[in-house]
């Protein structure tokens, strides 16, 4: 009887510190008027580096915007940088996570939402975005050799 009792509580302390482990993937709302949207003045480009994509979890409907969310850094001056792109279900290159490197913000691919003041995005429980933090709607580019 020991033993039995024994594996089952091993056993649940297994399942529940890997449980721990992972993260708890949530639909977030976040206000955008919290942070500072910024705009590409130079360039038809603006190389970046994906760090972490979150990919688009439910269809848009009425009156709720969701939004694939690329957490990225600027190449050029190292800042990080949410992008949300609207409605759009993120590519397969920027899911599987081969590629973390080669990649832009097409001056052309951004877009301005003065009606989007709450995005809606499927991320981890623990994920926040600073106050103040900075943001743009667009589209993430694989660039090809």
């Amino acid at each position: 009887m020991n033993r039995t009792l024994s594996f089952f509580f091993t056993y649940f302390l297994f399942f529940f510190i890997v449980s721990c482990n992972k993260p708890h993937f949530i639909e977030k709302e976040f206000f955008v008027k919290e942070f500072q949207e910024i705009t590409f003045d130079d360039g038809l480009c603006t190389a970046v580096d994906i760090i972490e994509t979150y990919p688009l979890n439910k269809k848009c409907v009425l009156g709720a915007r969701s939004a694939s969310l690329y957490v990225v850094k600027r190449i050029d001056i190292g800042d990080t940088l949410y992008v949300f792109d609207v409605c759009q279900p993120a590519p397969k290159f920027a899911v599987d996570h081969t590629f973390k490197d080669g990649y832009c913000i097409m001056k052309e691919n951004v877009r301005h939402y003065s009606d989007n003041k709450v995005l809606k995005v499927c991320v981890p429980d623990t994920f926040n975005i600073a106050s103040g933090s900075k943001y743009i709607y667009a589209t993430v580019t694989m660039l090809i050799d």
